[in-house]
């Protein structure tokens, strides 16, 4: 079983690493972005949200961006949760293995998705007679978790009355 551990808002790691923050440079009128730090780089990765009617399973992709950056100041301070991420003993394990001495750069991913990333009004969206109009796979999308709502809750209302005779 793993240790218990604090569970920190993005405010306050914020707070605390600073520098694996960047800041967002817009450089084009769509939203791209690049970051203004030499020691990150952005990553993204592309997930699905998925609902289920029973019949039917409609996915929209949902976007998550990292910025992957340099931790110049990992071997000057103690890690959050109160030991380095690398124990001892594992950096131990990896120079005997390796056979080199362990303890080169650290990197940290930190995911730096907000909510205007997955703006579906913005980004699944049709132009159909000079009007920008939801997509038809988000408007599925929505019509299929309602359907999902109700079945689960129909469900649960079901088990509920079973316990109750």
């Amino acid at each position: 079983m793993a240790p218990a551990l604090p569970v920190y808002s993005r405010e306050e790691i914020k707070e605390m690493y600073p520098e694996l923050f960047p800041a967002r440079i817009v450089k084009e009128p769509d939203g791209k972005f690049e970051l203004d730090s030499k020691s990150c780089k952005l990553y993204t990765l592309v997930q699905n949200q998925c609902t289920f009617d029973g019949n039917q399973c409609i996915c929209v992709p949902f976007r998550r961006l990292f910025a992957r950056c340099l931790d110049r100041n990992y071997n000057s301070r103690r890690e959050m949760i109160g030991y380095k991420l690398m124990p001892v003993h594992q950096r131990q394990a990896i120079e005997r293995v390796s056979g080199r001495k362990a303890g080169g750069p650290v990197y940290r991913n930190v995911e730096i998705t907000e909510f205007e990333d997955n703006d579906y009004t913005k980004y699944l969206r049709e132009k159909k007679d000079d009007k920008w109009m939801s997509s038809e796979l988000l408007e599925d999308f929505l019509r299929t978790d309602k359907i999902f709502q109700k079945k689960v809750h129909e469900y649960y209302e079901k088990m509920d009355k079973g316990k109750d005779d």
